[in-house]
């Protein structure tokens, strides 16, 4: 990259959603940008992969119906996208004793449910969602969802499903969960009905890692893989300087790399205080297990819930899927496929094909999503949004769509914006 050229591009660190959703909206301005990530693929926490046939999602994997940047950018990539609506079909409701099959909540969960969705949709509603850590509501951050089900009185039994629920789409245990992260989330889809079921409405056809490769695509050579950043700094322009000694010079840079990955660079001049602090907000690494159904085989349900080591498993053709958040001690291959071959009455040979996904094999991803703790959105909140001198900042948790495809869209589109606004000045 030649000086000239260094002084109109833009440089994107991270491959992943937000990274080439910036890169590619920066493309699309007429701005010269290269894209450098560390790991030898596109796509951050989206992996599609093959088994037996079928398509696997190894880590993002639903739409929302109010993901309108995520849909439309995938439509406008040739992509398609399908409604699927998982839930509100039977399930199967794991219990330590006595498993049933049924659309309905168990005994004395409906009014549970009621309760305390009740509640957190009342409370929602004081929420601002595009900084939910300001107001009145902030107040809520103090609590835990936990805290919650304590106050309206849930059972036992309630707790176990909502919880295991809520671990599929956070990572995070109720009792360590913040009460505002949930209340965030509900806002945000518009209602807690909404919420759970808008969390499984559609898929992308071809993969969601197909979005990523897609865009890298268009931008062609602008991609660097096995390029990880180890030092950036800023004199006028930012200079980033890779792993292999390269460096990147750049009028703007956007950082779209999870800060709490195991391959951070270092800063001059130094991050501020607060930004550096972002590294306490972490995630472990979560676990998927696949398998492909017999020829045949046709279970009574579409999702399992509330299993001891698989928490979630869901039915998609002829593939199932089990999640194990980071909370689960990590159990062998052997004993997930097991149990996810049990949670839809096969043996585990039964099963055409099997294979387990862990994202501790990822360390350029950083875990799974953040669920916030108590006190960490109104701590760092306002710092979710902050720049360091000619640097930005992109992904998932920076966005008003915690948990989502839809927020790192939203965040890489919209620090773009915030870089074109500064090189047009």
């Amino acid at each position: 990259m030649s000086d000239a050229a260094a002084q109109f591009s833009v440089a994107v660190v991270g491959a992943g959603l937000a990274g080439l959703s910036a890169a590619i909206h920066l493309q699309r301005a007429g701005v010269e940008v290269v894209v450098l990530e560390a790991a030898d693929r596109v796509g951050g926490r989206t992996l599609t992969r093959s088994l037996d046939g079928q398509l696997i999602e190894c880590g993002a994997e639903w739409l929302g119906p109010r993901h309108v940047r995520l849909r439309r950018l995938a439509r406008s990539l040739g992509l398609r996208i399908e409604p699927v609506r998982q839930l509100g079909r039977p399930v199967l409701w794991r219990e330590s004793a006595g498993d049933r099959v049924s659309r309905a909540f168990p005994p004395g969960m409906r009014v549970d449910m009621v309760r305390a969705l009740g509640r957190a949709g009342r409370l929602a509603r004081t929420i601002d969602p595009s900084a939910p850590w300001t107001g009145p509501g902030a107040a809520h951050d103090l609590r835990t969802v936990g805290d919650l089900f304590d106050a309206v009185d849930v059972s036992e039994r309630t707790r176990h499903y909502v919880g295991a629920m809520m671990e599929m789409l956070s990572g995070t245990p109720t009792d360590q969960l913040s009460l505002l992260h949930l209340l965030w989330w509900i806002r945000r889809a518009g209602g807690p009905v909404r919420a759970f079921r808008g969390s499984f409405d559609a898929h992308i056809v071809e993969g969601t890692q197909a979005v990523a490769n897609a865009i890298a695509e268009r931008l062609d050579r602008a991609v660097v893989v096995e390029s990880p950043v180890t030092h950036i700094a800023q004199d006028g322009v930012v200079a980033l300087t890779a792993a292999d000694d390269r460096t990147y010079t750049a009028r703007r840079a956007i950082i779209a790399a999870p800060w709490h990955g195991s391959l951070q660079p270092t800063y001059d001049p130094p991050l501020p205080a607060a930004l550096a602090r972002l590294d306490e907000l972490r995630s472990g690494p979560g676990i998927k297990v696949f398998g492909t159904l017999p020829d045949g085989h046709r279970p009574s349900h579409r999702i399992a819930l509330g299993g001891p080591l698989v928490k979630g498993a869901w039915l998609l053709g002829q593939r199932v899927t089990g999640y194990v958040p980071p909370t689960v001690e990590a159990p062998d291959d052997a004993a997930l496929v097991t149990e996810l071959a049990s949670a839809f009455g096969l043996r585990p040979e039964q099963l055409r094909g099997s294979a387990v996904f862990r994202w501790s094999g990822q360390p350029a991803a950083g875990g799974c999503d953040i669920g916030f703790r108590p006190g960490q959105l109104t701590r760092h909140g306002a710092t979710l949004s902050a720049s360091h001198g000619l640097v930005e900042f992109a992904g998932v948790e920076r966005s008003s769509w915690p948990n989502n495809m839809e927020g790192a869209v939203e965040s890489g589109q919209a620090a773009a914006a915030r870089v074109l606004s500064a090189l047009q000045r």
